[in-house]
């Protein structure tokens, strides 16, 4: 999945000219899944905390085709945000955190530089845990 940026908005970037601002205001609109975990993990944040983690379960097999392609669609959202380095850092810096993405079934946020988490971060974001959230059931997104 490749982002949609609407042409004004490419038109922007080719001029030098394109702000933070106008790429969330279009992320909001063509991902908003994606957007709305971000702002519910920085809420969640900025009330307790700590390392948040965002991890939801694999659906089971036997779910309505209908969820399994809506859920697919946010794995790809999620997916889609992390994976670009540029739009990380700018989700970084628009919601306030630091993220680690695992897979599109795990993303892991804490402030930036709150040292009082590190041994957390550390043992979320070891490869040892990437390994462990490979998963029968965590490994199609």
């Amino acid at each position: 999945m490749s982002f949609k940026f609407s042409p004004e908005t490419q038109a922007r970037a080719r001029q030098g000219v394109l702000t933070a601002k106008e790429v969330i205001a279009e992320l909001e609109g063509t991902m908003p899944f994606a957007m709305a975990v971000y702002d519910r993990l920085a809420q969640q944040l900025r009330e307790q905390g700590g390392v948040v983690i965002y991890a939801p379960q694999p659906l089971a097999a036997d779910a309505p085709l209908s969820r399994q392609t809506e859920m697919a669609q946010e794995r790809t959202e999620l997916t889609r945000i992390a994976a670009s380095d540029s739009v990380r850092r700018l989700m970084e810096e628009h919601f306030g955190f630091q993220m680690c993405f695992q897979n599109c079934h795990k993303v892991i946020i804490r402030q930036p530089g709150d040292e009082t988490t590190d041994e957390e971060w550390q043992k979320e974001t070891s490869l040892a845990s990437q390994v462990l959230n490979q998963a029968t059931g965590m490994q199609h997104c």
